[in-house]
């Protein structure tokens, strides 16, 4: 369910009011990211009565920090309401939404909500803030080191900031394992008892895919969520795992948890399904209330080789072709799926989950006359993916003019640039990266010449590359631009 996402965008935009009915509010994936001694950090308290006061959130940073990420939780009763008797956030920014983390300002923008439209002090709003602090993390350097959380304006509150929860990750040196990291954050209440029944009573699972490794493993995952109480049952389901009970006993705080658990993964498991239950539920019972913030997993990666993706053949023809070679040797290929194909034919041969043999992908240019670009994703079982993205275009030299074309948006891993000659081929043909010109001269029908562009191509930011040809009218060229792996 992609309700809360969309209402969120709507209200930055405009205030769009809520809905008066229940509405489901599930929590999204936020973060997929992998590396070597990758850990996890993290530190939490309870925000009842912050007033003017403050909390402390202590966290042992031992390497280089990768991302720091500030979640605060709560709720609103009665809710605000606009002309139409509906639950609307009317003013912004809104309640609490406004804090200082350590001295720093920070305003958070709202991942998540859900309402309930019945309660005996009036209809529920709940919602989910986060910010970006990873500069202000990072800053502090390494060691045990504390960080402030302080209302940033005091005259507008939630009627129960359940509390806030701090989630650091960053590279330890001394590890040499590989760990995946998964994040899935927004807005998810439950409440067993609810007088609504339906979404408000139950949580939906959240199910991560980490891929399949060959052999079992251990991982964990840390959980903030707010208007717990030790005193009320509660579950937490995780798939091929026993049922963890009554553990939410708002260790950080009234209210307030910061929980990790480690869990199994079985051989041959690619994803695991977490799930907060307020149960049991009987006529004697009171179960736990649940707002659910965040879910962080944390498993190592096995198999963190990411699948090969090669030029492996170019035909001048007409048609011009390329062969892409896919092979994952180590957990075997999960899919191939063809994300771009402007100006090609590219159809994927059918293969076998987790073949390890390679695979060839044959794109054909349609017309022969414009450029083409084929991006191939290609994932193995474990969920490690290559992007695949050869430029490929034809240059005629066309009497009384110099042809050209160019390259917008090109990334900086396509650094390489291969022509093929025809047969008259061009005799030359003038470069030009972000601005810088340089010239091949020399080229002789038929021949195959590959050039490194890196010099003048930024890293990660978009290139501009323009290609002009010289020669005798009716002369050509096949160029491609590539990464340069074979």
């Amino acid at each position: 369910m992609n309700f809360h996402r969309k209402m969120i965008v709507a209200v930055t935009a405009g205030l769009l009011a809520l809905p008066a009915i229940s509405q489901a509010s599930d929590l999204v994936k936020s973060l997929d990211t992998q590396a070597k001694g990758l850990t996890l950090v993290s530190a939490a308290a309870g925000g009842f009565g912050l007033g003017s006061g403050s909390r402390n959130l202590t966290v042992n940073i031992q390497g280089t920090v990768k991302f720091a990420r500030l979640y605060w939780i709560g709720r609103q009763r009665p809710c605000d309401l606009d002309a139409g008797n509906n639950c609307a956030m009317t003013f912004a920014p809104y309640r609490d939404q406004k804090m200082v983390f350590d001295g720093h300002p920070v305003t958070g923008a709202i991942i998540g909500t859900e309402n309930q439209p019945l309660s005996a002090g009036g209809p529920i709003f709940n919602l989910t803030y986060f910010a970006d602090v990873t500069s202000y993390v990072a800053a502090k350097g390494t060691g045990s080191q504390n960080f402030t959380f302080t209302d940033g304006d005091i005259a507008s509150n939630l009627w129960r900031l359940d509390g806030v929860g701090l989630l650091v990750g960053y590279i330890d040196p001394a590890n040499p394992n590989t760990y995946r990291v998964v994040l899935w954050d927004g807005c998810d209440f439950a409440y067993g008892k609810d007088p609504v029944a339906g979404d408000t009573r139950t949580t939906d699972p959240v199910t991560i895919y980490h891929g399949i490794n060959s052999a079992a493993r251990t991982g964990q995952f840390t959980i903030f969520v707010g208007d717990t109480e030790a005193s009320r049952p509660d579950r937490i389901d995780i798939s091929n795992n026993p049922s963890v009970t009554n553990s939410l006993t708002s260790n950080a705080g009234p209210e307030m948890e910061n929980e990790t658990l480690s869990f199994n993964i079985p051989a041959g498991i690619g994803n695991t399904s977490v799930t907060l239950v307020s149960a049991p539920v009987t006529p004697s019972s009171n179960p736990d209330s649940m707002l659910w913030g965040l879910l962080a997993m944390r498993v190592p990666q096995l198999d963190a080789n990411k699948p090969r993706c090669v030029l492996s053949a170019m035909r001048n023809g007409p048609p011009a072709q390329i062969d892409v070679t896919a092979q994952d040797a180590d957990s075997g290929m999960a899919s191939i799926v063809v994300t771009k194909s402007n100006n090609a034919d590219t159809p994927v041969p059918p293969f076998t989950v987790g073949d390890t043999s390679p695979m060839v992908i044959t794109a054909t240019k349609i017309d022969q006359s414009k450029p083409a670009q084929v991006e191939l994703t290609v994932t193995d079982l474990a969920g490690n993916t290559t992007v695949c993205d050869p430029i490929l275009a034809l240059l005629v030299r066309e009497p009384g003019k110099q042809e050209g074309q160019t390259f917008t948006n090109v990334p900086g891993a396509e650094h390489v640039l291969t022509v093929y000659n025809g047969n008259p081929g061009v005799a030359t043909i003038e470069i030009t990266v972000n601005g810088k010109k340089q010239m091949v001269k020399g080229l002789t029908n038929g021949e195959t010449a590959t050039f490194d562009l890196g010099a003048h191509m930024k890293g990660d930011s978009p290139n501009t590359i323009t290609a002009r040809v010289g020669g005798r009218p009716g002369s050509s060229v096949n160029i491609m631009l590539w990464d340069g792996q074979q």
